[in-house]
């Protein structure tokens, strides 16, 4: 597992163009706060950790259930997806005190999962604009 030494999701969230994502966490409840605040240090993690690779999606329990203890996220084996490609990606979150940054953030990133497994595990290649 590698260990994050920074933590961005505090600082993606006071971007101008993450407002609506900054104002609308305090409304969820601490849980779903936990998982949000988590999926987005992981997009970022990920993202910084595989130069080249920009993670659009991610699907934390997509092969085992996410779980939150203590108030802190456990992701055993989920998944992530980059270039229409998904990838494994196991990771464990905690949040601070105030549900508004991350304090300690491990990860592991995998190989690519195997396309016969993406309808199982309800994994997208891509999003569907319907406009």
């Amino acid at each position: 597992m590698l260990e994050a030494t920074e933590f961005y999701a505090s600082d993606l969230l006071r971007r101008p163009e993450n407002a609506q994502v900054r104002e609308t966490l305090p409304l969820l409840a601490p849980d779903e706060r936990i998982v949000q605040l988590c999926n987005i240090e992981a997009l970022e993690q990920i993202r910084i950790a595989n130069a080249g690779r920009f993670p659009d999606s991610l699907d934390t329990s997509a092969f085992e259930e996410t779980e939150i203890s203590n108030g802190k996220l456990s992701a055993p084996l989920g998944a992530y997806r980059a270039a229409r490609k998904w990838f494994y990606v196991t990771f464990e979150c905690t949040p601070g005190p105030d549900l508004e940054s991350v304090v300690e953030f491990t990860f592991d990133l995998g190989d690519e999962v195997p396309r016969e497994l993406w309808e199982e595990h309800e994994l997208i290649p891509e999003d569907f604009d319907d406009d």
